[in-house]
């Protein structure tokens, strides 16, 4: 028998390489998140392919949990995906920020929503929110609107914000949506509507309208366009 033996063991993604032996053999350990390569060792050769993280499922490894990732956006990259354009729906446009300075803003910190939101940032933040669209819009009569995108990272963060909202009271349908991906709480004078798409949720807040049902007509003509920009 050889004086150094190779002993290779695969446990659960964990690659473990031990050199034993008498004249100075190494001890190598290697141990990834997704795609990687293995470590080398004196006379060997670099070691290559997946190696996880810990056990996950869904489109990503590393961490535990279910459902798919979105890949985080920074700031900028965030609001340009899912700003509303003037006129992009017919007779809507950006409130002008001479008039409320922030009128278009994008926040990923909670003390910055905790601002915006009158201190109620921890319902979003401890379910997974990492970045946030608000987007004040007037409408040709002049309705309202505040269009407000959270990235929850994950499916199962976001749906629990949904769930979250249907707990507390939304329950008014919007037209084209099942009741488990977009429903709404209805208001005075209009109505604020939630909504999930994979790992994205939704807000749109309308106020200004005469009936129920022209306000929900509008909210699924937002929703729509913020689906379509979902990946």
């Amino acid at each position: 028998m050889n004086r150094t033996t190779l002993h290779i063991l695969c446990v659960a993604g964990v690659t473990f390489f031990a050199a034993c032996g008498s004249g100075g053999g190494t001890t190598e350990t290697s141990t990834g998140g997704m795609n990687g390569s293995g470590g080398t060792r004196a006379g060997g050769t670099t070691g290559t392919g997946n190696m996880g993280g810990t056990t996950g499922t869904g489109n990503t490894g590393g961490t535990t949990g279910t459902g798919s990732t979105s890949a985080t956006l920074d700031a900028d990259a965030f609001g340009k995906k899912y700003k509303v354009k003037d006129n992009e729906l017919s007779g809507w446009t950006l409130v002008p920020t001479s008039d409320d300075p922030t009128a278009f803003a994008v926040y990923t910190g909670n003390d910055e929503l905790v601002g915006r939101i009158d201190g109620a940032a921890d319902a979003y933040s401890d379910r997974g929110c990492r970045v946030t669209m608000y987007e004040d819009m007037q409408g040709p009569d002049p309705q309202l609107c505040t269009v407000v995108a959270m990235d929850f990272v994950t499916n199962d963060q976001a749906n629990s914000m949904f769930s979250y909202q249907k707990d507390n009271g939304a329950s008014v349908l919007i037209p084209g949506y099942d009741g488990s991906v977009a429903i709404a709480y209805s208001t005075l004078t209009g109505l604020t509507a939630y909504a999930h798409f994979k790992a994205m949720y939704f807000e749109v807040q309308l106020s200004g309208y005469a009936d129920q049902s022209s306000s929900s007509a509008v909210a699924a003509q937002f929703l729509k366009l913020l689906e379509s920009r979902t990946n």
